[in-house]
């Protein structure tokens, strides 16, 4: 009966004192969670893309030839992501008239368009050209007599893709590219007919990159602090080249997750490789309850990617 007693008395002392550091562990775990908690920041995910450079002659009489220059690809502004592939599009756009003049004996039928064309040359020797016509026109002319059209209008755009190495337009400065226009008039039926042309054009030349890689991390920082019902967010951008700006996301309880910014939060420093500073002050409804928030950060692109969650307890 002792022996019973006595061990009975020790379980319910080491009962007492297991229920104590529960207490305490719980006491202290309330008191960490009422303060800021910093993650970890995950890494941006594969970021591909693509950067077009233009240049752009006005519309003029045509046979002219000037030099357009793009920029070459330059890898360090992109946050180090590779080059995958290149193209270049050029457009053609202007107006053609144009007059057939019957060199026949008798009347006859003549089917004619006009058409303007842009060729450029590339670093590696080769053309890209491309020719914009207009619509194709059927007419009787009677011997000696002749027929004018126009201006009609004429655009075109053509693309066209390389293989690697793309070495001409890799680099940090820019690419000159030869350029000049010329006009014609095409037949399609025979005849004996003198032909004239005259007409405009403007030539827009492009160089599109496209890439994929990892840009640096976009945050280094991103903390949180409750004061009464007031929770003061803080974060700071490791680089803001892909970066348009920020808006602020809460969850409390089971409830989704909520945008609490009515103002896009604008990066301060779009663009460039610098890095600022940010705060939020968000006003809840309750004390000692625990909100979670994250940031959505939204790229120039568009597209948007998510720090990790942080927890912020208010205090009763």
């Amino acid at each position: 009966m002792e022996n019973s007693f006595t061990t009975r008395h020790i379980r319910s002392l080491l009962f007492l004192v297991g229920a104590t550091l529960l207490l305490w562990g719980g006491l202290a775990g309330t008191a960490i969670a009422a303060d800021f908690i910093t993650p970890r920041y995950q890494r941006a995910p594969l970021l591909d893309g693509v950067i077009t450079y233009c240049d752009t002659y006005p519309e003029t009489n045509t046979n002219w030839s000037t030099t357009l220059s793009v920029h070459q690809w330059d890898s360090s502004l992109h946050g180090g992501a590779t080059l995958t592939g290149v193209s270049t599009v050029i457009t053609s756009a202007g107006g053609i008239t144009w007059t057939v003049k019957s060199n026949e004996e008798s009347t006859e039928d003549f089917e004619t368009y006009g058409a303007n064309r842009v060729s450029a040359l590339l670093p590696d020797g080769s053309k890209h050209q491309v020719t914009a016509t207009t619509d194709t026109f059927v007419d009787s002319i009677p011997a000696g007599g002749q027929v004018t059209h126009g201006p009609e209008l004429a655009n075109k755009s053509g693309t066209k893709s390389y293989t690697p190495p793309f070495t001409p337009w890799e680099g940090s400065g820019s690419v000159s590219i030869p350029i000049s226009a010329t006009a014609l008039v095409g037949s399609l039926s025979p005849g004996n007919a003198s032909m004239y042309v005259t007409s405009t054009a403007s030539a827009v030349f492009c160089v599109k990159y496209t890439y994929t890689g990892t840009t640096a991390e976009e945050l280094s920082s991103f903390s949180g602090k409750a004061k009464a019902k007031q929770i003061n967010l803080k974060w700071t951008s490791a680089n803001e080249f892909n970066t348009s700006g920020f808006n602020v996301w809460r969850k409390f309880g089971k409830a989704g997750w909520k945008q609490v910014n009515a103002d896009f939060i604008n990066a301060q420093t779009p663009g460039q490789q610098n890095s600022h500073q940010y705060s939020y002050t968000d006003t809840v409804k309750k004390l000692g309850k625990t909100y979670r928030y994250k940031l959505e950060i939204v790229r120039t692109d568009g597209s948007s990617s998510w720090s990790d969650v942080v927890r912020v307890k208010t205090s009763k």
